[in-house]
């Protein structure tokens, strides 16, 4: 059994040897000398440094077990998060012949568009310019059978109760991995599992856990940086990073973008025409 560092164990012994200095037990009522100097150790407050030392020991001690417990978790899932998932047989996934899409009083020109197999492509430009449009149109002309993870800009509500009902009933083992991947994209499991209101952020994150459990050959997401703070960023950016199958992914977030990406496909235009180009 462990029983701790010597210094947390001397400080232990510290503290309680000025908590017995401070007792009055076993001091006559009429002894006034020994109770004045018991009086006078409690009121300095030197006696009571040690506990307080010990306690911030302890804490110290309790978030470096917890730092070091998440690192052993992060190594241990970096290597296998995507090990049910690789490139399409298919050498191309999709084929898209040039096209006019219509967004309300504008248009997007978009020209022949090619998916390959382990393409990561950025599709990036202003708001309103017609990218998730675009990525509907995407979406909607994969051939039949194609292992597709499409998490939207914003997942409705019966996206939301489906991902969490999914998850109630996967067996242990399965919602353990998604739980740890969950874990990995720096968000704490025990808040999905609290209960039926989940925020927009983790819901990304678990939806992007519960679907690589699909080893999917594309994954399409829309902004999914929305609702994310720094960490959970970055974590999000070495896991699409390692993806060994194909990416569409629509963001503002330049870095996420050169990163996670090797193909641009950028919107540009002004007033109620909008091209798109391929980089």
């Amino acid at each position: 059994m462990r029983t701790g560092s010597p210094a947390r164990s001397r400080r232990r012994e510290e503290a309680s040897r000025s908590a017995g200095k401070r007792s009055l037990k076993g001091v006559g009522k009429h002894d006034g000398d020994a109770r004045y100097k018991k009086r006078i150790a409690v009121v300095s407050g030197q006696d009571g440094k040690a506990g307080k030392l010990s306690s911030r020991m302890e804490a110290r001690l309790a978030t470096a077990e917890a730092s070091l417990a998440a690192t052993h978790v992060e190594k241990r899932y970096d290597a296998d998060v995507w090990l049910d998932a690789a490139p399409s047989r298919r050498r191309v996934l999709l084929r898209m012949e040039p096209q006019v899409l219509t967004l309300g009083d504008a248009t997007l020109r978009v020209p022949a568009l090619n998916i390959g197999n382990d393409d990561h492509i950025g599709l990036v430009g202003d708001n309103g310019t017609g990218k998730t449009t675009l990525i509907k149109q995407v979406v909607g002309r994969l051939p039949d059978g194609t292992r597709t993870l499409y998490i939207p800009q914003e997942p409705s509500e019966a996206d939301k109760r489906a991902a969490l009902a999914t998850l109630r009933d996967l067996p242990d083992s399965r919602r353990g991995r998604v739980l740890s991947i969950v874990a990995q994209l720096n968000s704490e499991p025990e808040r999905i599992l609290e209960g039926d209101v989940v925020s927009p952020g983790e819901m990304r994150k678990l939806m992007l856990a519960l679907g690589i459990l699909g080893g999917p050959e594309l994954i399409v997401m829309d902004e999914p940086t929305n609702h994310l703070d720094l960490g959970s960023t970055v974590a999000l950016e070495r896991m699409l990073v390692a993806y060994p199958a194909a990416l569409l992914l629509v963001s503002h977030d330049a870095k996420l973008v050169a990163a996670a990406t090797r193909i641009t496909w950028h919107i540009s235009g002004a007033g109620d025409e909008f091209c798109l180009l391929v980089r």
